[in-house]
């Protein structure tokens, strides 16, 4: 059993409802990029410096940039496989990540649920993946999503965890 330890940073939001801890190195890294940007004031995970619709720390999990509207987490190509109840979604992925598949039947009235995913067509079922454990690795990963039972239509949200 190996032991590690790493030196974290805890934030709560404004109203006190939720709390996030981030690595210090990961912090140390984006202040030092605010600097550079001559971007004003401490690291907040809750803020979204690049107005991209997600939060800093949504983008942390993720391994997109902070700065970079252009830089999130989206899936790129969704198929149904023919001949197969799988459906298939690609997405850009940065190393040393996690990512998961919620799904709801409805969006008039959403209820998200961790869906399971495979790695290929013939992998077992699991609830998330981490396409590299390579941090420096970046790229396009495909990821097929198990349906819900008894569905007749399905709704994907591809998430960091």
């Amino acid at each position: 059993v190996t032991l590690s330890f790493v030196n974290m940073k805890s934030y709560t939001n404004e109203d006190g409802t939720e709390t996030v801890n981030v690595p210090a190195e990961y912090v140390d890294s984006i202040s030092a990029w605010m600097e550079a940007l001559g971007e004003e004031g401490d690291y907040d995970p809750f803020a979204d410096y690049d107005n991209d619709g997600s939060l800093n720390y949504a983008e942390y999990l993720a391994g997109t940039d902070p700065f970079d509207e252009s830089s999130k987490l989206t899936i790129s190509s969704y198929k149904t496989l023919l001949g197969s109840a799988l459906h298939s979604l690609s997405f850009e992925y940065a190393g040393g990540h996690i990512y998961g598949v919620s799904t709801t039947l409805s969006l008039s009235n959403p209820e998200w649920t961790t869906q399971l995913v495979k790695e290929t067509e013939t992998d077992t079922e699991h609830e998330q993946i981490m396409p590299s454990s390579d941090d420096e690795d970046v790229g396009v990963a495909t990821i097929y999503v198990v349906p819900a039972e008894d569905a007749t239509s399905q709704f994907f949200r591809l998430e960091a965890k």
